[in-house]
């Protein structure tokens, strides 16, 4: 897919208080999503950014909106394992490793 035909496409796609970005990963497309909220760490509002999502060369602009759709419902998983607590701790947050969670196995 061309950046421009790209670029069209995401001229349409909206989601509150997201802005959506296309960049070059590895010589291919990918598109990727910024929005303003709170770090959990340190409490100061910053602009959080998604992971980069790679756009094939082939897709269709169905294929693109869902993925704009499969980019915000990842994003929204990601911010409700930050917030989610039990006992004061991200129980299930989502930036525990592999190696974190592979010790908890008993």
């Amino acid at each position: 897919m061309k950046y421009s035909k790209l670029a069209h496409i995401m001229d349409d796609v909206d989601f509150p208080d997201y802005e959506f970005f296309i960049t070059e990963v590895e010589g291919e497309l990918a598109i990727y999503g910024e929005y303003l909220e709170e770090c959990v760490d340190t409490g100061d509002m910053v602009i959080q950014q998604t992971r980069e999502w790679k756009i094939a060369p082939g897709a269709t602009k169905s294929d693109v909106v869902r993925t704009c759709f499969a980019l915000v419902m990842a994003s929204a998983e990601h911010k409700t394992r930050e917030h989610f607590h039990y006992r004061g701790k991200a129980v299930f947050g989502p930036h525990i490793t592999v190696g974190t969670l592979l010790r908890a196995i008993p």
